[in-house]
């Protein structure tokens, strides 16, 4: 059997297309090429190639992750910033991918080849045939255009997408596109895993993906809770920067504070501050929906700021409505299950993960396993509203290892 490689952009895009491309095309071996460097930030990237990978898995079709170097497509693409979509930023996108993918399909001797890129309502079918005929030629590869939007396609395509609990994205992919169709841009990074982010998904849909390999029931749950941003904060200790953590939910301050350590009411745990109830704690477990202005700070920093003189800090943070999910993975469809163990999926401030999820998922038995998104901040509550009458364990010190 001959091979033939289809470049894929998404998930979404795929799971109609890669299905239809077989079943019309039953002579090629298929082989997928997800080579997207337009995607930002990198955690979106992630995402959208386990997604991708769960549809690849589903359908019995090999995939190849091409190289990710979004600084060469941003130069690539430099002057064409403020295009819209199906502009010349397009086309040039266009043309980045489908020649890598035409070179991959030489190199491994595949006759033909397609691209999901033609399943995008956004995208310019015309656009997308113009690059890849010119490339077709050069490399003596037939390219095959179909048009599956036809017929339904679209809405089967959401339908399917919904029906397997597929991230479907609300951008095209790159940073340009990220500041021209979305009203509020999540343009910050963090070092640890926020409740409700990019990285927080990312690790659920790892599991996934990993879970429905070992051939395990999956679901997952979304639901809503009210999350907070950090804008920018700071804590300076007699003009020295110190290492410090802000408290979710903290309020932000005004302006710049110059300040103090309050010494007749500051505790073991807590350094109060003398002004605009700004605190300093070295305990991570700190009640979380308490909204003064507080930095979290490990405990060997305690005698530095005990005999500071003066203290600078800052605060900027805004309050946002947030969305996560809840992974529930279990040996047997989950409305036959009775017990429910609970996990967190996100750090906090100083604490080491402590369990491996391949051990976790090696020890399911009867019960049910979930790893729970915003614990803290309703991803519990939402396990006990939806599982009403069951029994749920959970830890509230217990972890799950991002690294898997």
């Amino acid at each position: 059997m001959e091979k033939a490689l289809v470049h894929i952009c998404c998930a979404p895009d795929s799971i109609y297309f890669l299905e239809k491309l077989k079943n019309d095309y039953k002579t090629y071996q298929w082989i997928g090429f997800f080579y997207d460097p337009n995607i930002h930030p990198k955690s979106e990237y992630e995402l959208r190639l386990l997604e991708t990978k769960r549809v690849c898995q589903k359908l019995n079709i090999p995939l190849i992750e091409g190289k990710y170097d979004d600084e060469d497509w941003l130069l690539k693409v430099e002057g064409l910033e403020k295009e819209p979509e199906k502009g010349k930023r397009g086309e040039v996108c266009f043309d980045i991918r489908l020649k890598e993918s035409f070179e991959l399909a030489k190199n491994i001797g595949a006759k033909a080849i397609s691209t999901t890129l033609l399943m995008s309502p956004k995208k310019s079918i015309n656009q997308i045939n113009h690059v890849a005929s010119v490339f077709s030629k050069d490399y003596n590869i037939d390219f095959i255009s179909v048009d599956y939007r036809k017929d339904n396609g679209v809405r089967i395509m959401h339908e399917l997408t919904k029906a397997h609990e597929i991230y479907s994205q609300d951008y095209c992919g790159c940073i340009h596109g990220l500041i021209n169709q979305k009203d509020d841009i999540d343009m910050f990074m963090w070092a640890k895993m926020m409740p409700g982010s990019k990285e927080e998904l990312v690790f659920i849909k790892s599991i996934r993906l990993l879970a429905e390999s070992m051939g395990f029931y999956t679901k997952e749950i979304k639901f809503s809770f009210l999350g907070w941003d950090l804008l920018n904060a700071y804590l300076f200790v007699d003009d020295n920067p110190l290492a410090s953590y802000v408290r979710y939910y903290s309020k932000p301050t005004t302006g710049v504070v110059k300040t103090s350590i309050d010494k007749e009411l500051s505790t073991e745990n807590t350094f109060y501050l003398t002004k605009q109830n700004l605190k300093i704690v070295f305990d991570f477990d700190t009640n979380i929906f308490d909204p003064s202005p507080c930095f979290i700070v490990d405990k060997s920093f305690k005698d530095t700021l005990f005999k500071s003189q003066k203290i600078k800090a800052k605060i900027a943070s805004q309050i946002s409505y947030k969305d996560s999910s809840i992974l529930i993975v279990s040996r047997k469809p989950i409305k036959d299950i009775s017990i429910i163990k609970t996990y967190k999926t996100y750090e906090r401030y100083f604490e080491t993960p402590t369990y491996d999820v391949m051990d976790i998922l090696s020890k399911i038995e009867d019960e049910a396993i979930s790893f729970v998104g915003a614990f803290d901040m309703g991803g519990l509550n939402k396990l006990k509203e939806m599982f009403d009458g069951r029994e749920i364990c959970h830890n509230s010190w217990s972890l799950c290892d991002r690294v898997l």
